[in-house]
């Protein structure tokens, strides 16, 4: 049988290593861990989660010396809080901060805003555009008409529209490029209640993959960890399902070293004594005991990182990683 000739130029898939283990590999493969370039992904979960976190940290790792631009339609971004949790990715580069005002000081539409921040992904050296959130956007009807009235088809084709405007560009962009979308967990007012994540068919279609993101431990000191777990994933594999672990410093960000510690214990690489006793890491065959979790989290808001080489090194062995369950992620307090 002869081969099968394509013609055309099909952009390669490439991803980006985050330094976030159990992310990577939820996104990756074990031979091809990390983030997938060229697309966009919904982090969407409820208030205080970390989403907006999370959305730093990516768009900062995809390229620490570029261009990051910010749609911020919650007006809450705090820009040294920003600046932080990126340099915990190792960003030195400029964001972008999409103005709320014209030249004369009138209000922008959403739309312009969202227009302008998908526009730049065709500019050199911008590697990243974040919008937060979806569950903001506001139609200039809903500006204009009775606030009892219902707009939600409306927001879904303005972010459909801000889709269909930034996924042709993927497609032709010499540089590696994401776009993150933050969302929220929005009542559902239905007859069946619960709760859904606003935007339509349209956001669903046009991302790689849709992130759930919640709380799974609260520390005493408010570092907490966030466990994302993949529900859609376009390109295919067995992604669907997977759960990685993030650790949430308050006030400094995602925290790269705390994470790993989080990660070797769901690999039953690590163990975590209960009553607050030092955590062990194996090495080789031989649990040795570190230090108390507490005395981690300390080191790593000092930025101190002395200790935690062999938890980076425990999971560099890992060939097969452990599928953690759904369950295994509800909310609780800890040491």
């Amino acid at each position: 049988m002869s081969p099968i000739e394509v013609v055309g130029r099909l952009p390669e898939l490439r991803r980006r290593v985050t330094g976030l283990w159990s992310f990577d590999w939820a996104l990756g493969d074990e031979k091809d861990p990390g983030i997938p370039l060229r697309g966009g992904y919904e982090i969407y979960g409820d208030p205080e989660t970390g989403k907006s976190t999370v959305a730093y940290y990516l768009a900062a790792v995809i390229d620490p010396k570029g261009t990051v631009a910010l749609i911020d339609l919650e007006v809450a971004a705090r820009m040294k809080y920003i600046k932080s949790a990126m340099r915990q990715a190792g960003f030195d580069g400029k964001i972008y901060y999409v103005d709320h005002e014209k030249e004369d000081g009138t209000p922008r539409l959403h739309w312009d805003m969202m227009r302008d921040g998908a526009d730049m992904l065709l500019e050199d050296g911008v590697s990243a555009v974040i919008l937060d959130s979806a569950a903001l956007v506001t139609p200039v009807m809903e500006r204009e008409e009775d606030e009892d009235k219902s707009f939600m088809g409306r927001r879904a084709q303005l972010i459909g529209r801000f889709n269909r405007r930034w996924v042709p560009w993927m497609g032709f962009v010499k540089e590696e490029k994401i776009v993150l979308i933050v969302n929220h967990m929005l009542q559902s007012f239905d007859a069946f209640g619960g709760k859904y994540s606003p935007g339509g068919k349209g956001l669903k279609f046009g991302v790689i993959a849709k992130i759930w993101i919640r709380r799974a431990e609260t520390l005493k000191d408010g570092t907490f960890l966030a466990k994302l777990k993949v529900e859609k994933f376009r390109l295919g594999g067995r992604n669907e399902g997977r759960v990685a672990n993030i650790a949430i410093i308050p006030g400094i960000g995602v925290s790269p070293q705390l994470t790993n510690i989080f990660d070797c214990v769901t690999q039953e690489v690590a163990r975590r004594p209960k009553g607050g006793g030092m955590v062990e890491v194996l090495v080789g065959k031989t649990w040795k005991k570190t230090s108390k979790l507490s005395t981690f989290v300390s080191r790593a808001r000092a930025g101190n990182f002395e200790g935690f080489e062999p938890f980076a090194t425990a999971l560099a062995k890992i060939s097969e990683p452990i599928q953690e369950g759904e369950d295994d992620a509800t909310d609780q307090t800890g040491d």
